[in-house]
């Protein structure tokens, strides 16, 4: 009897390709270490090693994507100054594990991002993790709404910005 190897996948060998670290934890606190009970020494921070996703309650993940704004330029200052202030907040419910799983990696073209944003959401959601992502446009919300549809799940959504300008036609 011919016996095969079967080899187990865990969520971090499939998204993990689609990610880039955070460049460097101590920029946004201007190099200073964090006080023990600041977020930033709290959170799992995607720089080296990848974060336990599975051990997270809630996950962070940046995407730079703005070309659906008709902007091509690849820029983490917004998502690094989030990251900056949220980092340095204090902790008070040490119960939920946050993990900060970095980057979704500049795509060559414009569905790129929205594309490879779509796999990593699903295998979060598969998890059951409640998901913050960083940056991007508002056409990145249907690359987020499309996992739900596919699963048959029922959200709630929360966008925050100046203005929520998506409409039908953009989509």
């Amino acid at each position: 009897m011919l016996q095969l190897n079967t080899m187990a996948f865990s969520p971090v060998d499939t998204i993990i390709d689609f990610l880039e670290p955070v460049a460097n934890l101590l920029f946004f606190n201007d190099d200073k270490t964090y006080n023990k009970k600041q977020l930033g020494s709290y959170i799992n921070v995607y720089t080296k090693n990848f974060p336990d996703v599975e051990a997270a309650d809630l996950i962070i993940v940046g995407c730079a994507e703005t070309r659906g704004a008709g902007v091509s330029v690849h820029d983490n200052t917004g998502m690094d100054a989030v990251r900056s202030h949220f980092y340095q907040l204090f902790q008070w419910h040490t119960e939920v594990a946050i993990a900060d799983i970095g980057n979704i990696k500049p795509g060559a073209s414009f569905p790129d991002p929205s594309s490879d944003l779509h796999p990593v959401l699903g295998e979060l959601s598969a998890l059951n993790k409640k998901v913050v992502i960083l940056g991007g446009t508002h056409d990145l919300m249907l690359a987020q709404y499309n996992v739900f549809v596919a699963e048959q799940k029922i959200i709630e959504a929360t966008c925050v910005d100046a203005l929520l300008d998506m409409n039908a036609e953009s989509c």
